[in-house]
C-alpha cells in the first residue's frame, strides 16, 4: 500500500493544526487507510481522523441563530440543533461531465425542522459517519428557499461539527387529516393500505420510476407517490404493516383532485411497531358530489359489457361500466383497465364496496362514479 502524500491531505490538516504535528497527522491517516483496508481514499481518511479529533469541519464562528427565524435570503447562517433524518446520497451530472453528489439532513431544535443538503465532499459528514441520526451539530450554509420550502445549502466552504449543547428538538408528528398542501418536513405514522407496482418513465437525464401506496391511520387515508429509488420499497414492507415516515413533502394531484405525499431522496421509511388504527370510511350514495375522492358500498343492480379501445398512445385499455345502490340512491361507476375484469366475476345483487372513486358529473349533470388504478372494488363484502 502506498504512502500517503501530504499534499492530499494539506487542507484536512490544516482544520486541526494546532492540535497535532503534520508528521502524526499523516501517521494517523495511514494508520486508518490500513484498518479500513484500502477501501477509503486519504482524504476520506484525513476526515476520520479529525472526527477523531473532535472535528469535521471548522468551527462556526459567527452566533447561531433558531430555525424559526431562518430567512430564505442567500445568507449564510450559523444553525444548532438534532439531526432527525438522513436521506439518501444523490449522484447526478454537471454541465464539466462530472459527477455531483448531493445528501440532505432534517435537523431540529425547540422552534422548529428545516432540510439541510449536503454537496459534493461535504457528502462524506454523513457517509462516513462523522454525523449520524440524534447526533447535535453546529452548521453553517447558505439559506435558500427550496423545492419544499426554506432550506440550509452547506458546501465546501461551509462547515459542520458535533455540537455539545443540549437540544430539545420538536418532532412535528402528524395525523394524516392535517396534512395541507405544500407542506414539507412531514412526519407520520401510518398502516400500509395498498401497494401499487413499479413504473418507469422517461426524464431528461434518463429514466425515472415511481410506485404509488396508499396509507392510512385513525383520522383518514392518503395516497404517497415513491421517486426513484424510493420505489424500491424494501420486501419486508406489506400490506398491514405500520410504517414511520420522515420528511415527507405534500402536493396537491390535479387528476385525482386530492392532496398526496411526494417521498424522494430526503425522506426515511422504516417499519415500526406502533398500532395504527385505520377503518374505511364509506359515504352514503346520495353524499357524493363532483370533484373528490369517496368511498361507497351498496349492491349491484346493472353490468355492462367491457368495451377495448386503443388510446393516444396505441395502448390497449378497456371501459366499462355497473351501477351500485344503497338506501339512499344509485349512482354509475366506470371501471377502467384492470379493474375491468371485475366485471368478469360479478352477478346482479352482489354487494360491492368501491374505494376512492372520484365524482363526476355525467350525462344530464347526473353525478356518476370514475375510477383509476389506484381505486380498488371489492366484491362479495
Amino acid at each position: 500500500m502506498e504512502n500517503v502524500s501530504f499534499s492530499e491531505i494539506k487542507d484536512e490538516y490544516e482544520k486541526v493544526n494546532s492540535q497535532i504535528t503534520p508528521e502524526k497527522y499523516i501517521e494517523l491517516v495511514q494508520a486508518r487507510i490500513e484498518t479500513l483496508a484500502g477501501l477509503c481514499d486519504p482524504k476520506t481518511a484525513a476526515l476520520l481522523v479529525n472526527n477523531d479529533l473532535g472535528m469535521t469541519t471548522s468551527t462556526p464562528t459567527q452566533d447561531p441563530i433558531k430555525i424559526k427565524n431562518i430567512e430564505p435570503d442567500g445568507s449564510t447562517v450559523r444553525v444548532i440543533g438534532k439531526i432527525i433524518n438522513v436521506g439518501t446520497v444523490r449522484e447526478f451530472p454537471r454541465k464539466d461531465n462530472s459527477t455531483g453528489r448531493v445528501i440532505s439532513i432534517t435537523i431540529a431544535d425547540e422552534t422548529g425542522c428545516v432540510i439541510a443538503s449536503l454537496w459534493d465532499e461535504m457528502v462524506e459528514n454523513i457517509t462516513g459517519g462523522f454525523v449520524k441520526v440524534n447526533d447535535t451539530i453546529d452548521i453553517t450554509g447558505q439559506a435558500k428557499d427550496g423545492a419544499t420550502g426554506t432550506q440550509i445549502n452547506i458546501g465546501t466552504k461551509d462547515s459542520i461539527c458535533i455540537s455539545q449543547e443540549s437540544v430539545q428538538a420538536t418532532i412535528p408528528q402528524k395525523k394524516i387529516s392535517e396534512i395541507k398542501n405544500n407542506e414539507s418536513n412531514i412526519y407520520l405514522i401510518v398502516k400500509v393500505l395498498k401497494i401499487g407496482d413499479v413504473k418507469t418513465f422517461n426524464k431528461k437525464n434518463g429514466t425515472g420510476k415511481l410506485r404509488n401506496i396508499s396509507l392510512g391511520d385513525d383520522s383518514g387515508k392518503v395516497n404517497a407517490t415513491l421517486w426513484n429509488d424510493k420505489a424500491d420499497l424494501s420486501p419486508d414492507i406489506k400490506v398491514g404493516d405500520s410504517l414511520l415516515i420522515r420528511n415527507a413533502t405534500a402536493k396537491y394531484n390535479d387528476f385525482s383532485k386530492s392532496v398526496e405525499l411526494q417521498i424522494g431522496d430526503s425522506t426515511s421509511i422504516e417499519k415500526t411497531n406502533n398500532n395504527v388504527v385505520f377503518k374505511e370510511a364509506f359515504v352514503p350514495i346520495n353524499q357524493v358530489t363532483v370533484g373528490k375522492k369517496y368511498s361507497i358500498k351498496g349492491n349491484i343492480i346493472d353490468i355492462s359489457e367491457i368495451r377495448e379501445f386503443s388510446n393516444d398512445s396505441g395502448q390497449l385499455n378497456s371501459v366499462g361500466n355497473i351501477v351500485v345502490k344503497d338506501n339512499t340512491g344509485q349512482i354509475k361507476v366506470t371501471l377502467w383497465g384492470k379493474n375491468t375484469e371485475i366485471i368478469k366475476q360479478i352477478d346482479l345483487g352482489m354487494p360491492v364496496e368501491i374505494i376512492d372513486g372520484l365524482g363526476k358529473e355525467g350525462m344530464n349533470k347526473i353525478i356518476e362514479m370514475n375510477t383509476f388504478n389506484n381505486s380498488e372494488i371489492r366484491i362479495n363484502a
